[in-house]
């Protein structure tokens, strides 16, 4: 499982939400990426709120009801799970 190319390399990672989740920088952006296929399912671009110095680091955070990325200054939530009708 590799994502696209990117010139700044894979940041991080986690598993939630049925999917595995990669961070990469240069541009910052986050794959989604399905955990039995290895597919990239959606690529995610982060705003330019989430600009940083090139030393800080961009944290993945699954929770049980969404995904959000962590920046030094920002949080941001970047995929929800959808809630159920049951």
């Amino acid at each position: 499982m590799t994502p696209p190319d990117e010139d700044g390399g894979i940041e991080g990672s986690t598993v939630g939400l049925g999917a595995i989740w990669v961070s990469v920088r240069n541009p910052d952006r986050v794959y989604r990426i399905d955990p039995e296929s290895l597919e990239v399912t959606d690529t995610i671009p982060l705003p330019s709120v989430t600009n940083r110095w090139p030393q800080d680091s961009i944290d993945l955070i699954v929770g049980d009801d969404g995904v959000w990325v962590r920046t030094e200054d920002h949080l941001l939530e970047i995929a929800r799970q959808p809630k159920s009708t049951d």
